[in-house]
């Protein structure tokens, strides 16, 4: 979009993205082959994972302070499982966590294991954390 707006063009009409892409050969979204998002986790539903971090304030002898879940959900049973609650999730606390997790998927046999874990870009997942996981079988 950059470009064009060094083009002084803010706007493009429907019938030029649709030409555009007819001469590149290719097809418009709602006729394009291939797996598509849904058909790609209704395929995969049983072993696809997703974790992420959600933040509480709580009152504590110290003072007020931040705490920090990290929660995994199975997408094809909704079911929840929660790998940790700390005050400080360092590099240590992640790499700790990702050993637990191997352990808790090995734990729930073959059927159960990832094909992948999805995640996003929070600095709180180390290299370290992605590293275990990864070592273990479990894509990232």
């Amino acid at each position: 979009m950059g470009e064009l707006r060094k083009l002084h063009i803010r706007k493009i009409s429907r019938g030029t993205v649709k030409n555009i892409l007819a001469a590149n050969d290719i097809e418009p979204a709602p006729t394009r082959r291939g797996l598509a998002w849904a058909e790609f986790i209704e395929r995969h539903t049983q072993t696809l994972w997703a974790c992420d971090f959600f933040s509480k304030n709580v009152w504590t002898p110290l003072g007020m302070r931040r705490f920090y879940v990290l929660v995994f959900i199975h997408i094809g049973s909704r079911r929840v499982h929660v790998a940790g609650i700390t005050d400080r999730a360092n590099r240590d606390w992640m790499g700790q966590r990702a050993r637990e997790l191997v352990t808790y998927f090995r734990g729930r046999g073959q059927a159960e294991l990832p094909t992948m874990v999805f995640r996003d870009r929070d600095v709180r997942f180390t290299r370290q954390f992605d590293a275990i996981l990864k070592a273990a079988g479990v894509p990232m």
